[in-house]
């Protein structure tokens, strides 16, 4: 089974590395914006997990606003990763209500780390 993972950035650039680097482990959602980003997660399916890049959310404050917003408005219980450049910000990140704060080169490297293994039934299938 394929993990769905809503993927909160700005940034075409590290949005394209991460579709690459994490391959068919991930349904891949994009948003760009806090609006869009409520919008998929009141009309979609529910996912595994929900990356931030915090920069999309303008600035701290209002990345530990919206964490709290997917827990409890959404009532998402999922991982909530934070990703920013800036190492200072990670901690932050953590206190505001984010699982993991991680730099965006080791976004994928965390994210597999927070989901669950592939079923290996349904390997094959993906190729």
């Amino acid at each position: 089974m394929t993990a769905r993972v809503l993927f909160i950035i700005n940034k075409p650039l590290w949005a394209a590395i991460w579709r690459r680097e994490l391959g068919g482990m991930v349904e891949f959602v994009s948003v760009v914006s806090i609006r869009e980003a409520e919008n998929e997660c009141t009309d979609s399916l529910p996912f595994n997990a929900i990356v931030v890049d915090v920069r999309a959310l303008v600035d701290l404050k209002t990345a530990g606003v919206f964490a709290k917003r997917l827990k409890e408005v959404f009532r998402f219980a999922g991982p909530i990763l934070a990703t920013s450049s800036n190492k200072d910000e990670h901690r932050q990140l953590v206190e505001a209500g984010y699982r993991f704060g991680c730099h965006r080169a080791e976004l994928p490297a965390t994210l597999r780390g927070v989901l669950p293994p592939p079923d290996p039934q349904t390997q094959g299938d993906e190729a």
